[in-house]
């Protein structure tokens, strides 16, 4: 009796929440689909390209750190923009695949959702392993091409 009902209730209380939380998505979008792929967009550039502070106040007081961090936030998709171009001409290898995939499949559900910072903490490993493999595309694969006979 009253035990069961008591084991129920947090999970009828998370249904009705997500329940209202669905029915106000819906109405949302029913009023301005385009603000979902606004929103979708903005957390896009959150994620890859544009480094956006969660708390300005809580940045690092040392001068200079934005706009390192800045200047540093966009560099692993490029790199992956990089492997992914070049890859006709020089085919990516199982492991750098499986990275690529790893970092895009793993920040896709926080672009449509929520996106802070912090959630891209974990991929930091893989992060530098796309830039490096990047840089080494970029510097020692790429030549010019030779315009002499």
């Amino acid at each position: 009796g009253a035990t069961a009902t008591m084991m129920l209730c947090p999970w009828m209380i998370r249904n009705a929440i997500v329940y209202a939380r669905k029915e106000a998505f819906i109405a949302g979008l029913r009023a301005d689909p385009g603000e979902l792929l606004r929103r979708v967009g903005n957390r896009f550039l959150a994620a890859f390209v544009v480094y956006r502070p969660f708390n300005e106040e809580l940045e690092p007081g040392v001068p200079g750190a934005r706009w390192l961090f800045r200047l540093v936030h966009p560099l692993p998709f490029l790199a992956c923009l990089v492997l992914v171009a070049g890859s006709p001409w020089w085919p990516l290898s199982r492991l750098q695949i499986g990275v690529v995939a790893a970092y895009l499949v793993c920040l896709a559900p926080y672009v449509l959702v929520s996106y802070y910072d912090r959630y891209a903490y974990p991929l930091l490993g893989l992060k530098v392993l796309l830039v490096v493999w990047g840089i080494e595309l970029l510097v020692h694969r790429w030549k010019p091409i030779s315009t002499e006979c």
